[in-house]
Order: C-alpha cells, then sequence, then structure tokens
C-alpha cells in the first residue's frame, strides 16, 4: 500500500514567515507567548489547575499557519482552532510534551530532561513495517467564509469532506524549516468524515471488514456474523481505534478488496482539516521532515532534537469578477467602458436584473485574486442618456473589490466567480 499522499500544487510565491522568538516564558493559560526572557522555564497545569511539573522546555515542532487573502495581516492566518486528538493529549502528557494554540499556528515542547526519554519511547515503537508514532490534530474552521476565499474546490462542506496532511509530505527549505503545504488544495487530498459509527456495505461472502491505519497496520479486523446470509451492511465501529485516517478493506478468507479512505473524527465538532505530524522517520525510505532524527540509526543528539517550523501555507481563490451596472435615474446608459491595472472588462450582454431593472455586464478577462484588502482599482466611464435625449456623464472613480463571499462557481474546481452590482 502506498502510504503517501497526493501532494497539492506547489506556489512560487515568496514566503513570510512569523515564528515566536525562542526562548520564552509559557503560561499555563495558554495564551500567546509572553515576553522574550533567558529562560524557557513552564510551570503546567492539569485540567483542575493543579502545577504538574515544572522544567525547562524547547519547541518540539511549529506549525504556522498562513493565508494569501489576509494581505492586510501579513498573511496571519486565524481561522481555525487546533486540538489534538484524545490519543494524541494522552501520548504528549506521558513523554512530557504539552500543546499550545497560538491562534494562527501551534506547537508542541518537549521538556529538556525528558529528551533521552522520547528517544527511548521512539525506539521502543519499532517494527517490522517501521518505526510509527505520530501526534493528530484537528483543524476546526471559525470563519465560515474559509472555503470561498480558499483556493480549493468550491463545493466543498467540513460535514461531508476533510482534508489532511502529513509531514510525510513535507519539503525542507533550511535546516529547521519545512513547507508542510502551499498552494491550492487539490480534490485528492480531501476524504470523507467518520464518527463512531460506519456504515460499511458488504459482500455476501465478506467474512471481515478491516480498517488500516498511515503505518499500514490493521487496527480494526471486524469478523462478520453469519446469522443474516442477506445481509448488505454492517455498522463498523470505530471507538475502540485513534482518530484518524484508515483505508477500509473487505476481506472474503483469501483476498481484500478496497473500498475507500476515510477520517475518524469524532469530537462533537465539524472539522475541516486534520493533520498527522510524524515523529521521526518511520523507515529508511519515507520521504518528509521529522522533529526527531532517526532514532534506530546510532546516538541521537538532543541539539539535534525540536525546534522545527512547519508552513501551512494557503492559497486565495482567483475569481471573475462581474460588474452589473444599472442606472438609478431614468434614462439608458451607453458608452460604458471599465478600465484598470490587471484586467480589462469587456461588456458581455445588457440583463435583467432579479428586479426587473435592466442593466450592463461587464467581465473580466482574467481571473482575480481574492484578498482581505486588494490592491485591484477600477474606474468606470460613461453617459446616462435620459428620456428627453439629454446626456449626462457618468463616472465611479473606484468600482468595489470583489467580497471574500459569496462566491460563484467558476469554469474550474479551484476558481469561482464574483458579483458585484453598480448602481450609477
Amino acid at each position: 500500500m502506498d502510504r503517501r499522499r497526493a501532494r497539492p500544487q506547489k506556489m512560487g510565491s515568496k514566503m513570510r514567515r512569523h515564528v515566536p522568538s525562542w526562548p520564552f516564558t509559557l503560561t499555563s493559560g495558554g495564551g500567546r507567548p509572553a515576553h522574550p526572557t533567558g529562560s524557557a522555564n513552564m510551570a503546567s497545569s492539569s485540567p483542575g489547575g493543579t502545577p504538574a511539573y515544572n522544567g525547562r522546555f524547547r519547541p518540539l515542532f511549529t506549525v504556522l499557519i498562513s493565508h494569501s487573502y489576509y494581505d492586510g495581516d501579513d498573511d496571519r492566518c486565524r481561522d481555525f482552532r487546533i486540538q489534538p486528538t484524545p490519543t494524541s493529549l494522552d501520548l504528549m502528557q506521558s513523554l512530557g510534551l504539552v500543546f499550545r494554540d497560538w491562534g494562527t499556528g501551534f506547537s508542541v515542547f518537549v521538556d529538556e530532561a525528558r529528551l533521552d526519554g522520547l528517544v527511548n519511547y521512539l525506539r521502543r515503537q519499532s517494527s517490522s513495517g517501521g518505526l510509527w508514532s505520530w501526534l493528530s490534530f484537528i483543524m476546526v474552521p471559525t470563519n465560515t467564509a474559509f472555503v470561498g476565499i480558499t483556493a480549493m474546490p468550491l463545493g466543498i462542506a467540513p460535514i461531508r469532506l476533510n482534508f489532511y496532511m502529513s509531514n510525510q509530505e513535507a519539503r525542507q527549505t533550511t535546516d529547521r524549516d519545512a513547507i508542510l503545504s502551499e498552494g491550492p488544495l487539490s480534490a485528492d487530498i480531501f476524504y470523507p468524515p467518520t464518527g463512531t459509527f460506519l456504515t460499511v456495505p458488504i459482500q455476501p461472502d465478506t467474512r471481515q471488514i478491516w480498517a488500516i491505519n498511515i503505518a499500514g497496520d490493521t487496527a480494526i479486523q471486524q469478523d462478520i456474523p453469519k446469522l443474516d446470509q442477506d445481509l448488505t451492511q454492517y455498522q463498523l465501529d470505530f471507538s475502540t481505534v485513534p482518530m484518524g485516517l484508515y483505508w477500509i478493506y473487505l476481506f472474503n478468507g483469501n483476498d481484500l478488496t478496497p473500498l475507500w479512505p476515510l477520517l475518524y473524527t469524532d469530537t462533537g465538532k465539524v472539522p475541516l482539516g486534520f493533520i498527522d505530524l510524524i515523529l521521526t522517520r518511520p523507515t529508511p525510505t519515507t520521504p518528509g521532515v521529522y522533529p526527531v532524527p532517526p532514532v534506530d540509526e546510532g546516538p541521537v543528539s538532543s541539539a539535534d532534537i525540536g525546534h522545527l517550523t512547519y508552513l501551512l501555507r494557503f492559497e486565495a481563490r482567483s475569481t471573475r469578477w462581474r460588474y452589473y451596472v444599472a442606472s438609478q435615474a431614468p434614462g439608458t446608459l451607453h458608452d460604458v467602458i471599465i478600465h484598470g491595472q490587471g484586467t480589462e472588462f469587456s461588456q458581455q450582454s445588457r440583463v435583467i436584473l432579479p428586479t426587473g431593472q435592466p442593466a450592463l455586464l461587464f467581465e473580466a478577462a482574467d481571473e482575480l485574486p481574492l484578498r482581505q484588502q486588494s490592491a485591484q482599482r477600477f474606474r468606470l466611464r460613461g453617459v446616462r442618456r435620459g428620456p428627453d435625449g439629454r446626456e449626462n456623464a457618468v463616472r465611479v472613480e473606484c468600482l468595489p473589490v470583489a467580497p471574500g463571499t459569496p462566491v460563484r462557481p467558476g469554469v474550474s474546481e479551484q476558481s469561482g466567480t464574483s458579483e458585484m452590482y453598480i448602481y450609477v
């Protein structure tokens, strides 16, 4: 089985990074970094508020989230609330790891006094299939317009499809930096989510249903009862396995029949994304970038552990802009033109608006990127001819730019159409 997922198309845009300054003091409240200090002592609290431990911490890894739509905020993306899965929280607690959500990304810190313990734990995970240990994170959207402003399939709804990312696809840029994802999100990184129970269609000869995780291990091997020969479906229970990406198979005693991959994300929330970050390279041939050096190739220097930054960069959607120009005063519009930098507008037709009012439709020759603070500036010139035949100049010095919502379907899944109504 090929466990590598399809990579989004790479874009050549310049990256702007906003990394917290290390070291700094972490507070137990889980908020933003305090002012930089000469040490990184942390007092972490349990859910009940009791101090759990004290010690010097370093970032094992940080994920920074940016979006080219937010050009007015240095591309910082604040559109997600990130939370580790319950299994990942348990693993982090056992290894002395601490999670912090910064609003525009998140970090996992490791207690420096427990670095050897982390390495020893990873070595114990070794098996014939490699060395697999990972942390999983759910991305819950806080901006309902995210799908519209982002270069991704426009019809995506979080209840139907979630994107999946892994550092197996990460690309190293410097010793301490890697691209987790950039550019448009292609349809092949989206998977249907499921809750605790999944209805699986089965065949008369199906003996078992298998769910295989990203390590290639059979996480679920469910026997099918032979009480009813006419059984056509079965409820598969995921409650005993960690949340994550699984491939579903039917087994008839001899052969495996693949059904589909899916994401098990039963959190009570409606996530849009899921990230798996594997702690160290699982096999010598596995691609990707990992926060802990290979632990099965000899001694591991503590200086080489952590301080790794992943950049998750979303690309803004580009849309075809349309202006519907209507006259507020009696008369008809003539010789109307729209001009500016970046594209040309041509009059497509005379149309009737839903209100019954006549209008001129202008469409851009090129798709233009959506921006929170767009640099596009277009002007309108024309003439209104009144019922008495007299003509008056019509001018609009700065037409409105395309908003982030709504976005109508376009010619491709990554594009769209932005419609604006101008009354002159």
